[in-house]
């Protein structure tokens, strides 16, 4: 189709060539008999005939002149045509604007010379995008301005009559400067007479000519290049003609299923009775929330305390008492070490709890001050060792004090020293060597730091053993006295066979006493109360069921259909008060229908009630105020997805969609989940986000 397309064009092209040139042809064959007319007459004289054939020689030599002045500008013109023609061949489109160029650049005008003036120039361009020079020779007379010469080159234009008018006016200057011519009525003149009616009315017009050629080319060209341009479009391999296209939509889906379901308990706390009696007193009420280890029911026990009772008079009656005294002995330790300076009690004294038995002083150091010859010690300093004698024992010591003693000028010099040490006995004698030295004689020891502390009396008695003097010396934990408490103590003698069986029939019967009151388990909802108050109980008969708190769940009831939902599941719920739920009002009070509860479907079963149905069970967030039984209407979430590529259902078909790219349309395979309610398919593999969908429509348009 293309190839065709072009080939048409072409001959086109060609056709406009020939009927340009033909015209322009035809109007210089008729310009060769188109002379001006030629004003005015001239008086015949006698030698009429030799002038007109002097007359005639002169214009067929003009007439010579002219063809070929004429015949080499044609010449030139058609050279012209043949290229425009060739131009136009190359682009039909540019072809057409170059035709219509000429029409709206012409600009020249003919202009008139002044009477007499030269009329050898030419009057303007032939065309304004090209000018001809004509030869020397062609220019000796000016050519006329309405040649069809210009009509071929500027096919658009026509001359107005303004400027016919001067171009007439100035063929007019043209023949008064021109040789005399033939009277009218000659030979010569009856030609050029034709010639004027040929040039002016009965002369072949180029302008239709080109005029209809160029409408043809324009139809013509118009339907080739609408054929040209459904080949391109249908080959994809030059003018690209995009369709309509959509974007996939990103958004996130939600896809919810609306069940019914009943609040259910996993595991009931049913509690039944233990004794057999009547009910004394029913301490909770239907709808309670109730602790672990609170009473429920209290049943008459007035029989087995009055056995109770009974047993243990008889085991007070199998035992007999007698009273003895018993001495105990309390020991007084002395809490430091040291003399004995004060003693307050003798030995068979009674004291109190409290009282100051003994204070005993605590001297930790003794010091003595001795005279050594300071040439037998050598230089002594504080904190040097010491051997202090006392009493032929020898304890070691400190010197803590250094004394120079001059006593006279021509004698030795002396050392005082004071020397600390413990474990001695204020004044006794006491001497001691210093760097091997021995003092100058002894001095009495004197008593350093002392302490005293005060030994008390632990229990209330008499003090059976005192085992200190006064001045006497102590060390710590040595026991200072010893008090005696005396103690009354009451013994039972039991006939240990019978006491022992009463024993245990009271423990049997108190066991079976904690079995007269019911106590809840576990803490929750207390759902059912049997029994009321005056009810008679037996073993084992069920009391009541608390709905143990954190236990309740949400039973869905679900079609074979919905089996396969993928758990878990986001689900939400509100409550739904139905009569058939049997839950008491005062529940239904205590929680507000309105409100959307949440919680998650983990698991999806085979229903134990009804054959050939499922169950889903929802774990539930929030379980304040529910009650087993009551109903609910259940949206559980059966997909989602986030960020999720949406296009119209119509425009996936047989899983496949048109995407444009690359400049052209073409068919993707894509993968496809599911479709939302307000016609939408889900798009999960194939294209992107930013992929172009062409749309149904134009598919159909272009079609």
């Amino acid at each position: 189709m293309l190839e065709i397309a072009f080939i048409i064009l072409a001959a086109l092209i060609v056709l406009f060539g020939l009927c340009a040139f033909a015209a322009v042809r035809s109007g210089y064959e008729d310009d060769d008999t188109g002379e001006p007319e030629e004003a005015g007459e001239e008086t015949q004289d006698e030698d009429e005939a030799s002038e007109n054939a002097a007359r005639e020689a002169r214009v067929e030599e003009r007439r010579r002149k002219r063809e070929k002045r004429r015949a080499e500008k044609a010449a030139a013109q058609k050279a012209e045509a043949e290229r425009i023609a060739a131009e136009k061949a190359a682009s039909a489109a540019e072809a057409f604007e170059k035709a219509s160029e000429p029409r709206s650049e012409l600009q020249s005008e003919p202009q008139s010379e002044p009477q007499g003036g030269p009329r050898n120039e030419p009057q303007g361009d032939v065309g304004a995008t090209r000018r001809i020079e004509l030869p020397k020779d062609m220019a000796e007379e000016p050519e006329p301005k309405d040649t069809p010469a210009c009509d071929d080159l500027d096919k658009t234009r026509k001359v107005t009559k303004e400027e016919l008018k001067q171009l007439r006016a100035a063929a007019a200057v043209d023949s008064a400067e021109a040789p005399e011519e033939p009277a009218v009525g000659s030979d010569y003149d009856g030609v050029r007479d034709g010639e004027d009616d040929d040039d002016d009315e009965g002369g072949i017009n180029p302008v239709p000519f080109i005029i209809g050629g160029a409408v043809a080319l324009a139809v013509l060209g118009g339907v080739a290049f609408g054929l040209v341009r459904g080949d391109i479009f249908k080959k994809n391999d030059g003018l690209v003609h995009e369709p309509k296209t959509v974007t996939a939509t990103v958004s996130n889906i939600v896809q919810e299923s609306e069940f019914m379901g009943t609040i259910k308990s996993e595991t009931p706390d049913v509690r039944s009775f233990a004794a057999a009696g009547k009910v004394k007193s029913v301490n909770a009420a239907e709808g309670d929330h109730v602790q672990k280890g609170q009473t429920l029911y209290v049943l008459d026990s007035s029989a087995i305390e009055e056995r109770i009772s009974l047993l243990r008079q008889r085991l007070n009656n199998a035992k007999t008492t007698r009273e003895t005294t018993v001495e105990d002995e309390t020991s007084v330790k002395a809490g430091s070490s040291g003399a004995v300076t004060v003693l307050n009690f003798d030995e068979g004294d009674s004291v109190s709890s409290g009282d100051v038995i003994a204070q005993i002083a605590n001297v930790s150091d003794y010091r003595v001050t001795l005279d050594f010859d300071a040439e037998d010690t050598g230089t002594v300093n504080n904190g040097d060792a010491a051997d202090v004698s006392i009493g032929g024992d020898v304890v070691s010591g400190t010197v803590t004090n250094v004394k120079l003693v001059d006593e006279e000028e021509d004698e030795v010099p002396l050392y005082r020293l004071t020397i600390s040490f413990r474990g001695g006995e204020a004044g006794a004698q006491a001497g001691a060597t210093v760097n091997g030295a021995k003092s100058l004689g002894t001095a009495s020891v004197a008593a350093g730091n002392r302490t005293s502390s005060t030994v008390r009396a632990t229990a209330t008695g008499r003090i059976s053993d005192l085992r200190v003097e006064e001045g006497g010396s102590v060390s710590e934990g040595d026991v200072v006295a010893v008090i005696t408490t005396s103690r009354s103590v009451t013994e039972t003698d039991t006939d240990e066979l019978q006491a022992k069986d009463l024993n245990l029939q009271i423990e049997q019967l108190e066991s079976e006493l904690a079995n007269y009151t019911l106590k809840a388990d576990t803490g929750g909802y207390l759902q059912k109360l049997y029994l009321k108050a005056g009810d008679n109980a037996a073993v084992n008969m069920q009391a009541a069921v608390i709905i143990p708190d954190g236990s309740l769940y949400l039973d869905v009831a679900l079609d074979e259909k919905d089996s396969d939902l993928t758990v878990p599941a986001v689900a939400r719920f509100t409550l739904l008060k139905t009569a058939e739920s049997g839950v008491p009002d005062e529940a239904w009070q205590n929680v507000d229908l309105f409100a959307e509860r949440s919680g998650i479907m983990d698991s999806v079963a085979p229903s134990a009630e009804e054959p050939d149905s499922f169950s889903g069970h929802i774990d539930i967030d929030d379980q304040t105020g529910l009650v087993e039984g009551m109903n609910a209407k259940v949206s559980v979430v059966t997909y989602s997805a986030y960020d999720a590529l949406l296009l119209p259902k119509e425009l996936v078909k047989d899983g496949r969609v048109t995407v444009w790219r690359a400049q052209k349309a073409e068919e993707v395979p894509v993968k496809t989940g599911i479709t939302t309610d307000d016609g939408y398919v889900e798009i999960v593999g194939g294209i992107t986000a930013v992929d172009k969908v062409v749309t149904g429509e134009a598919l159909e348009d272009e079609k």
